[in-house]
């Protein structure tokens, strides 16, 4: 199995937001805690305060909910977040839609800013995978190509032996004829000569 690391920091919305929302911040922790990622997202985005870090808990829920697109969206308001924490994120959700470049191309930002080691594995892991995928549409591709070569000889094949056939169906046709005409010459030679 493969390690895949997501970076969390999830009380920071905390420092942000207004006296009467923690409740529903205590809340949508403990929902998150529990595993009800969607809840959790829909508590913090009702809470009336804007911040990067509101942004970024939601796009942490999303992610854990498999709601990659509206993470990466949440992660892309999240500025102000740390960066290579942001980017380290970004790449995770795009690693999950498949999307090898972009999830490299995050990871590759995430590494210029820090080293981390939990982000060059994700960026190795994104490399084979790409890899992979890439080698796996070229041996499809040649399948295909394959499979229309054989095609196409199957029907040159078939072509030529309905012609062939076609051929002996007029050969015996023609060779009816003959007979029907030699007969026929028979008997008007019978007829002439009686």
């Amino acid at each position: 199995m493969t390690k895949f690391f997501l970076l969390m920091l999830s009380t920071g919305t905390l420092l942000y937001a207004g006296f009467t929302d923690f409740k529903t911040i205590e809340e949508a922790n403990q929902a998150y805690e529990a595993g009800e990622y969607a809840k959790s997202a829909t508590l913090l985005k009702g809470l009336e305060t804007q911040s990067p870090q509101k942004s970024y808990d939601i796009g942490n829920a999303l992610y854990k909910d498999n709601k990659y697109d509206e993470a990466i969206e949440a992660y892309d308001k999240a500025k102000g977040i740390d960066e290579a924490t942001r980017q380290h994120n970004i790449g995770n959700s795009q690693f999950q839609k498949k999307e090898w470049d972009k999830a490299i191309e995050a990871y590759e930002k995430a590494l210029e800013l820090k080293e981390d080691e939990d982000t060059k594995f994700n960026l190795e892991l994104a490399k084979e995978q790409k890899q992979k995928e890439e080698e796996q549409q070229k041996q499809e591709q040649q399948d295909q190509e394959n499979q229309d070569q054989q095609n196409k000889d199957q029907k040159e094949q078939d072509k030529q032996k309905q012609d062939q056939k076609n051929k002996d169906q007029n050969k015996k046709q023609d060779q009816k004829k003959n007979e029907n005409k030699e007969g026929d010459k028979q008997e008007d030679k019978k007829k002439d000569q009686g």
